[in-house]
């Protein structure tokens, strides 16, 4: 029995120093302009449990899925510049968002939320005097839009349209406070909108087919909000000023109002404001395990279909049985909003909505839909061509396949009655297919006779080159690229253990593929390096090479199982544990010298076929000593919900 503490305040003690580094974590990150904190309790049982088995004040770097900002993913330890990590992926992406819901990554769809200086936002009639007031965030950041003295509208818009989803329903969200203008009207690209009296938050002249609101906060600051579905494919924030009652009038050169945190989002209310400035690299911060988070790192992929979400659009090829409806009220989706699509077969002929992604090729290709259960339990789903092909059928009831095609088939369960079904084929044939029928049986034909069969749709996708889904891209008139998710930092030679170290990486693999990297830590290079890999076949690999290959260590994972690894070298000392278990030793071979090892990477991209598979992490930590087997066994132990549990697992007593 080994007794680690002395009753209540041993565990106050531990509760106490993981506490304090998560304040002193917090403060740090939200003293920079848009930082987002969140899932704090996450974060605050992983030091915890690293405290109680006395290894959170050995390691030299903690990186979370807790703390971000664009271009940056903020390290825990040594909580300061040095260790946070850059983010690089250049495009928009989404995510689970901690409800269980999909959204895009950033949610707001404006760039620069906060600088109305920026040439983003198209000034006539006005200018802006940045930073003329203190914002709702108690920060110095609030802009004043000032009129001029012509006789015209006074107004401050988004130059260029955003590209949206026509019929799909959005929001535009502006926080404002007056000045000598206290009467502001907001409008979307339709000129549809509302006025906000920032006196009293009154809300009047609104427009048909908008839903407005206003929330009242401190400081004179009114939060106001427009709600609608769009029109058209483009969409802009427009804020005018007003005389009280008129949006064209004579202005005086320096009356105004005071804005801040311009929002517009795919969602049919006002959700939490997330600030923005060129909304790219932007770690995804992902809650599809569960309710603590994970970092999303995955490899670019192209969505190759078209209007992913409307399949009431001419480039979904629909069967005479079919009849669509597009924006349901009958459910929301994936998103959580009211545009799902309602399909219903009834008659005799083809019961399909398709669409040809790519033709006279037979690469390997993925495709993948959401769908949900309306009064059939099957639905049919093909990654093939022509109709003499029949289709996989999933069972709502028994969630189980029949493949009649030979695909590789799978499925995610979501939220409200949601799945994304997936279906992989190795030699996809020549003009392929992204189709799904709603059969009365599980025979998979296409051409048959069904009587009043109805299910949802959503989100469909198809990847080139690829034998897993990986997370949706929407798309609306084009097809749309994730590039791949860099997350890796240069420069840490003093965190990272050169003679002598530990490497620790809490992982789930989403995928397989030819080669993808978990952890590594290197000389921002190939020449020297230690790196966690897993390849096509799930066999893990640990390495270190240092101009020769010295160690090789290897176990094998499963998709969709989590892990956690714990690699511990030092010269003829080399060990591998996971989940608590001793996985392999090697007693030859050396190490590094100097400063030699100097960046971390997650699924680093040198070569870029390195970067091919999809992972989540949950925790990524470096020791600059290597550490012993019995901290090895419980670093990478069981996960524990309470002190309670841990100590009776562990044989421990608390006195």
């Amino acid at each position: 029995m080994i007794n680690i503490g002395i009753g209540v305040s041993w565990a106050k003690s531990l509760y106490s120093v993981a506490n304090n580094i998560i304040a002193n974590f917090r403060a740090r990150v939200l003293s920079y302009p848009n930082s987002i904190f969140e899932a704090g309790p996450c974060l605050d049982a992983t030091l915890e449990e690293l405290n109680a088995v006395g290894l959170l004040d050995n390691a030299s770097l903690i990186v979370t899925p807790n703390a971000y900002n664009e271009g940056v993913l903020y390290d825990v330890i040594p909580n300061t510049t040095l260790g946070d990590m850059d983010v690089v992926r250049a495009t928009t992406a989404t995510r689970v968002n901690s409800a269980g819901l999909i959204e895009v990554v950033p949610r707001n769809l404006s760039e620069y939320s906060e600088i109305f200086s920026n040439s983003y936002w198209l000034k006539t009639g006005s200018t802006i005097t940045d930073n003329a007031t203190v914002a709702p965030n108690g920060t110095t950041t609030a802009d004043k839009l000032v009129e001029n003295s012509a006789n015209s509208t006074h107004r401050i818009l988004i130059n260029a349209g955003i590209s949206v989803i026509q019929s799909s329903q959005y929001t535009i969200s502006v926080y404002a406070k007056k000045a000598e203008r206290d009467v502001i009207q907001i409008v979307n690209n339709q000129l549809a909108g509302a006025y906000f009296n920032l006196t009293n938050g009154a809300i009047t002249n609104v427009s048909a087919g908008i839903t407005a609101s206003v929330e009242t906060l401190s400081n004179g600051w009114y939060r106001c909000v427009i709600s609608f579905s769009a029109v058209t494919t483009t969409e802009r924030i427009l804020v005018y000023l007003t005389d009280g009652t008129n949006i064209t009038y004579t202005g005086n050169g320096t009356s105004g109002a005071f804005i801040w945190g311009a929002q517009l989002e795919n969602f049919a209310t006002a959700t939490e404001y997330f600030p923005t400035t060129t909304r790219l690299n932007i770690p995804r911060i992902d809650y599809t395990n569960g309710s603590c988070p994970s970092l999303l790192v995955e490899p670019q992929r192209t969505n190759l279909v078209l209007r992913s979400e409307e399949f009431t659009n001419v480039n979904w090829e629909k069967g005479t049985p079919i009849t669509l409806v597009s924006n349901t009220t009958e459910t929301t989706s994936p998103q959580g909003i009211n545009n799902a699509t309602k399909a219903t077969a009834n008659g005799t002929g083809l019961i399909h909505i398709r669409q040809a992604v790519f033709g006279g090729t037979t690469s390997p290709t993925t495709n993948s839909i959401f769908v949900k259960k309306a009064n059939n339990r099957y639905v049919g789903f093909r990654n093939a061509g022509s109709v003499t092909v029949a289709h996989d059928v999933f069972d709502f009831d028994t969630e189980t396949w029949t493949n009649n095609t030979g695909s590789t088939l799978s499925f995610d369960r979501l939220t409200n009655g949601w799945y994304r079904l997936k279906s992989s084929r190795t030699n996809a044939f020549p003009n392929t297919y992204i189709s799904v029928t709603i059969p009365n049986n599980t025979s998979g034909a296409e051409l048959t006779t069904v009587s009043n069969l109805t299910l949802y749709l959503w989100g469909g996708q198809s990847e080139l080159n690829v034998l897993y889904a990986t997370s949706y891209i929407p798309t609306v008139a084009s097809t749309v690229t994730r590039n791949a998710d860099v997350i890796s930092k240069t420069g840490i030679s003093s965190l990272i253990g050169q003679t002598e170290g530990t490497m620790f990486c809490d992982f789930r693999v989403n995928s397989l593929a030819t080669f993808g990297t978990i952890l590594s830590v290197n000389s921002n290079s190939t020449s020297n390096y230690i790196y966690a890999t897993v390849d096509s076949s799930g066999q893990l690999k640990v390495e270190v090479f240092n101009g020769a290959v010295q160690t090789q260590l290897f176990s094998t994972v499963t998709v969709g199982n989590r892990y956690k690894l714990a690699f511990g070298y030092k010269t003829n000392d080399f060990v591998l544990y996971i989940n608590g278990v001793l996985i392999g030793t090697d007693t030859v071979g050396t190490t590094f010298s100097g400063t030699t090892l100097s960046r971390a990477d997650f699924d680093i991209t040198v070569p870029t076929t390195f970067s091919l598979s999809s992972l989540s992490i949950n925790s990524a930590q470096l020791y600059k000593t290597r550490l012993t087997d019995e901290q090895l066994t419980l670093l990478t132990g069981d996960l524990y919900d309470s002190y309670a549990e841990m100590a009776n697992s562990l044989n421990y007593i608390l006195e």
